[in-house]
């Protein structure tokens, strides 16, 4: 699962970014005298009402973060038992993903589950970012035992982050990233020398 999901992430945080700047801008339409009355008037309904919104939100997201963690274990045991199948069923045909080895597109997965040997693996520290109402980033941490091409690949910890679009009902990956923390770094290079 070294290389799988990268284009999608720039779009959707794009996408992320251009709600932002347009929730600003709408705001920069009004006088300061307007916002301060809207906002004093609105405050008393604003805060009643999203008391009862973040319940149900957080219902919401704890549901909507449980399914993308499952999504995400299945997929993770598809590379173990080396499932194409079982892993392209959460993710879209489209998809990239970037690691330590580059960008690699979704039409690479069963190739490289060839050159793998995932023995074991375990994630832990999820949570999800939305992007927008179809658009999530699940984000996580991973240890795992591998090799690749009969090489051994570092055990991490790694820092994950998957791109989810919800496409008529249906989570799917777009664009999958692992990077490598630093304290599980060779130290090549990095050391200083005292004189």
């Amino acid at each position: 699962m070294k290389r799988f999901w990268s284009v999608a992430a720039v779009v959707l945080a794009l996408v992320a970014c251009s709600a932002f700047m347009a929730r600003a801008g709408d705001s920069g339409s009004m006088s300061s005298d307007a916002k301060s009355s809207d906002a004093k008037s609105s405050d008393t309904k604003s805060s009643e009402t999203k008391s009862s919104m973040s319940k149900s939100a957080m219902k919401g997201d704890a549901a909507l973060q449980a399914k993308l963690e499952a999504l995400e274990r299945s997929t993770w045991e598809a590379f173990k038992s080396k499932d194409a199948k079982a892993a392209m069923a959460n993710i879209s045909p489209d998809s990239w993903s970037a690691d330590m080895n580059g960008f690699a597109p979704a039409s690479q997965i069963e190739s490289m589950m060839q050159d793998m040997a995932l023995n074991s693996y375990e994630l832990s520290d999820f949570k999800v970012l939305h992007l927008g109402k179809d658009a999530v980033v699940l984000t996580y941490s991973a240890t795992s035992n591998c090799t690749y091409k009969g090489q051994a690949v570092p055990a991490g910890p790694y820092f994950c982050s998957t791109a989810y679009v919800s496409k008529g009902g249906k989570w799917t990956g777009m664009y999958h990233q692992e990077t490598l923390a630093m304290s599980a770094m060779p130290s090549a290079g990095m050391e200083q020398t005292t004189k």
